[in-house]
């Protein structure tokens, strides 16, 4: 099973996505901010990270970017 981090700071919108990927046959894991994406990447392999632009701990592509850079 694929496995998929997703990272969105709106709960409505986390769960929605959440909902669809996993009816969809994935395993899904929610971070709700882009501190918590980061611990929570490096816990883990994930095949795909969906991460919301912007939020208000860090954007997106700054968290992207710190990412690639570990």
């Amino acid at each position: 099973m694929k496995k998929i981090l997703l990272v969105d700071d709106e709960v409505d919108t986390a769960t929605v996505f959440e909902t669809v990927l996993k009816q969809a046959g994935y395993e899904v894991v929610v971070a709700n901010n882009a501190s918590d994406a980061l611990s929570t990447a490096k816990t883990g392999v994930f095949d795909l990270i969906l991460m919301d632009q912007m939020m208000p701990d860090m954007s997106g592509n700054d968290a992207l970017q710190t990412l690639k850079a570990d």
